[in-house]
Formats: C-alpha cells, sequence, structure tokens
C-alpha cells in the first residue's frame, strides 16, 4: 500500500514537472525520509519536535531505502536522487534539506514554538551554522561521480562502494581533518557565543541581545533553532565512526576519559542536552541502530584494512588524542658552575650539562585551529618538498637543500635575505651530540631553544669576524655589511 502512494506521488510529481495539470492534489504535503540519512534525519527532528504529538496531520512522510533513491521514479522528486525531498499538495517538489527546513518553519511555525530566532542577529547566527555544516561536511558541492562530502571520509570506500562513491587514503585523510576543523570552529562558535552573552549580562547592553527567547539555553543558540537539528544527525555519524575506526576520543561524552577527555566539552554538553530530549534520542537510535547493522555487515572493514596497510607517517587520521612522552630538561647547574658544553674545545670544567626526564602531555600541532603562526606561537608547519636525495653528500646539500631552505625561510618569515653558515646532520644511531668532519651527529635529547633575542645577533657577529659568504653579493661580508645586518 505505501509502494502504491508512493508512485502515485511520483506520477504526480512528474505530471508538474512537465506542466501538465494535476488531475487532484495531493491532500498534504509528502516528506520523502530515509532512516540513517543525517540530512533526512533534521526534517524527521522539525517533525517531530514541532508539536506534541508530531507534524503528521499536516505533512505525509514515506520511509526510502537506499535503492529507492536510484529509481528513475525518485529523479522526478529529486533529481539528484538524495533525501530529504517534498512534494507540495500542487505536486512542486522541494529539495535540499535546508530549503525544505526554512520552507517548513515558514509555512507552519504557528503550529508550536518557533525554531527560528525572532531577531535578524540571531537569524543570521543560525544560518551561518546551518551554511557551514552543509558546505564543509555535508555535501560534495558536485554531482559529478568521484566526489564526496567530507562526512564521506568515515564511511565511504572502493571496497564497498566501487569508485564513484570510494577514495584513496590521502583524501580520505583530508576530508577527515576537514571534520576537525570544523568541530574545532563550531566549539570556538560556542565559546564566543558565551562570552558575548556574559558582556551583554554584565553590562545590561539589552539591545544587543541576538534573541530574548535565547539566553542560557543549552543549544546551539541559547533556543533550539534549526542549526541544532542540521548538526545533530551529523554528529550522530561522528559519534559512531571516528572513535570505533579512526581512534578519535568519545567527542560528546562529557564524562568520557579514555583514549582522551573529549576536545569539545561545550559540544559534548550540547549534545547530552539533545539526547535528552525523546524525540531526539529516538532518533539518535534510529540512525545508531543502522550503522551496527552495516558495521556487522563489513562496511568498514575496507577502510579499517586501508589504514592498517598504510605506513606513510604523514596522513593523519586520529585527532584529538595527545601523547604522555618523556622529554628531557635541564637541570641548575651546581654553584660555581654555568650550564653549557664545549665544542671542538678542551674542556675547561666549569660548566656542566645535565638534564632530567619529566612526563608532558603532548598534542599535535596539525590539530591546531586556526593554525600555528610565527606571530602567534612562535612556529608554524608548512609544506616544503625537497629535491636533495642524499643528505649525506655535503655538496649536494650545500648546493640543493640550502637554497630550499632559503627561500622556505623567506617565505614563512617575509624575510628579505637569509643566510646559511653550516648545517648538522643528525642520526638516531649515533651518541655524540657533535658532528665529526663529513660526518652525523645524534640527535639533542633534551628541550631546548638554539636562539635568544640576544644570542642570536651576537652569533651573526662571531660568524661575521669568521668571514660570512654572500650568495647575493658574490663576496664575503664585510664587517660593515655584518653591522648593518
Amino acid at each position: 500500500t505505501n509502494m502504491r502512494h508512493l508512485h502515485r506521488a511520483f506520477a504526480r510529481a512528474r505530471s508538474t514537472l512537465a506542466s501538465t495539470p494535476l488531475d487532484k492534489p495531493l491532500e498534504k504535503p509528502i516528506f520523502f525520509d530515509m532512516c540513517h540519512s543525517n540530512n533526512a534525519a533534521r526534517v524527521r527532528l522539525w517533525m517531530a519536535l514541532k508539536r506534541p504529538g508530531g507534524m503528521g496531520h499536516a505533512i505525509e512522510s514515506r520511509m526510502l531505502t537506499y535503492p529507492d533513491l536510484k529509481k528513475a521514479d525518485f529523479a522526478a522528486v529529486n533529481p539528484l536522487k538524495k533525501v530529504p525531498a517534498l512534494i507540495l499538495p500542487d505536486g512542486a517538489p522541494v529539495f535540499e534539506s535546508n530549503v525544505i527546513l526554512s520552507f517548513l518553519e515558514d509555512k507552519y511555525g504557528d503550529a508550536g514554538p518557533r525554531l527560528t530566532p525572532r531577531t535578524p542577529e540571531g537569524r543570521a547566527a543560525m544560518e551561518l551554522l546551518c551554511r557551514v555544516h552543509d558546505l564543509y561536511i555535508a555535501s560534495p558541492n558536485t554531482t559529478a561521480p568521484g566526489f564526496s562530502h567530507s562526512q564521506g571520509a568515515m564511511y565511504l570506500s572502493y571496497g564497498w562502494h566501487g569508485p564513484e562513491r570510494g577514495m584513496d587514503l590521502p583524501t580520505r585523510a583530508a576530508k577527515i581533518a576537514e571534520i576537525w576543523r570544523q568541530l574545532c570552529w563550531l566549539e570556538a562558535e560556542l565559546e564566543a557565543s558565551d562570552r558575548r552573552r556574559a558582556m551583554v549580562s554584565r553590562l545590561h547592553l539589552d539591545k544587543f541581545t541576538r534573541d530574548p527567547d535565547a539566553a542560557g539555553g543549552p543549544h546551539l543558540l541559547g533556543q533550539l533553532t534549526l542549526a541544532d537539528l542540521t548538526w545533530f544527525p551529523t554528529c550522530v555519524f561522528m559519534e559512531f565512526m571516528l572513535p570505533r575506526f579512526f581512534g578519535w576520543p568519545q567527542l560528546f561524552d562529557p564524562a568520557a576519559a579514555d583514549p582522551a577527555p573529549t576536545p569539545f566539552p561545550r559540544l559534548a554538553a550540547w549534545y547530552s542536552a539533545m539526547r535528552a530530549e525523546p524525540a531526539v534520542e529516538a532518533v539518535r537510535a534510529e540512525i545508531w541502530a543502522y550503522w551496527e547493522e552495516m558495521e556487522a555487515a563489513g562496511q568498514f572493514k575496507p577502510i579499517v584494512d586501508e589504514i592498517a596497510a598504510s605506513a606513510d607517517p604523514t596522513l593523519k587520521l586520529t585527532y584529538g588524542v595527545p601523547q604522555a612522552v618523556q622529554l628531557n630538561y635541564q637541570q641548575p647547574p651546581p654553584a660555581g658552575k654555568g650550564t653549557g658544553r664545549y665544542i671542538n674545545q678542551p674542556d675547561l670544567g666549569d660548566v656542566v650539562d645535565e638534564h632530567v626526564a619529566a612526563e608532558v602531555t603532548m598534542r599535535d600541532a596539525r590539530e591546531l585551529h586556526p593554525p600555528a603562526s610565527l606571530d602567534a606561537l612562535g612556529f608554524a608547519l608548512q609544506s616544503w618538498p625537497t629535491k636533495c636525495d642524499d643528505f649525506e653528500d655535503d655538496d649536494a646539500v650545500v648546493a640543493t637543500y640550502y637554497g630550499e631552505m632559503m627561500d622556505l625561510v623567506k617565505a614563512a618569515s617575509g624575510a628579505e635575505r637569509v643566510f646559511i653558515f653550516d648545517h648538522t646532520v643528525r642520526e638516531s644511531g649515533n651518541t655524540n651530540l657533535n658532528a665529526a668532519a663529513g660526518g652525523s651527529a645524534a640527535p639533542v635529547p633534551r628541550v631546548h631553544c638554539d636562539y635568544t633575542a640576544s644570542g642570536a645577533p651576537r652569533r651573526l657577529q662571531q660568524l661575521g669576524a669568521e668571514g660570512i659568504y654572500s650568495r647575493l653579493r658574490g663576496r664575503v661580508l664585510t664587517p660593515e655589511d655584518v653591522e648593518e645586518l
């Protein structure tokens, strides 16, 4: 019976698209849903939360499966062959989840509490949250085969979905990184919103309140809005997949500690507040049960095997799990002695070089959002491939690597001139910190800083006294040149 209704709705929609008048309008709009679709689930949440008992009296729902989307009939409802989709009583199709939600809230806003803020500022904030989700998480922004949304990196693979929907591991890593960046952004937005509300309250700036209904609420904008309905189902995907298959912490559990506490405490509090609503928890359970079935069926095995087989250390797939490491720190020297060591000269016995190990929590700087910069943190990460293929060949290093590093320093710092005066090759098999002529040295096993604000100019003067060859000028710099620098 349901399928007969479905095909009848398809036929009416096709008539509309062909500009043929309907013989009979639909009694009410028809919403096409799919149990595990996060984008359809946001509309399903709206249907459940808009009024007690739901919106079934005004809107009919049809639950589809993935094969249904590929049928020719469904293309008349949504030419993209995706859910959600909506057929209006006159047969006109509406698709794209944000468009559907905006239409429903506009059409049936008085059926229950409004799920859009009352002020322009509040609505702009809501639209931004939805837009970021749709652009950077939930859409590939193309209908061409071979492209996937960022969220697809959590569950699509060549092994299960074939070449049209799968992806290679570097692409997966890039999309997983995008998910992390957008979660960082969303957490920062919640923190900034808390600060703004606190300022408005402290200074009694009522005219700057984004929405009177939002103050103090547990949702993304204080009050429940379409932004909450947009992000929650996608976060169910993340909750299920990222810890299981990619080693992330439990992002949305405020109490979780293994393998690490959530890096997003505000998002975790919001997610818990959303789950406290029975209708929301019911939608989560539906999505969760589907992915449990697919895990049992083996959908995620190609992804797990692909990650396990990778030997590329530059591909990052786990986020939010800092490591406990041992770092060596310099010990204060005893009375009468300084800290240091002699290099290529006799030890006079007046300095000591002792260090002690301490456990430190170390985080991956690739997780910083916004990225690390020289101005803000004193360091930056930058990809800079080299054409030097033999670092044990000093001539090759000087001829190739020096120029590459000069260009890197200029690009990263804005420096106009860069001087390289020597280099040291360090290998973990060595124990001597000082390299012999033509050889390599051991890594320096302690936390240290090579230069200070006063030490760097002093080192330049020392080098100037020894003679610095300038590639730019084609000669050794004079003392006057060095002083100018």
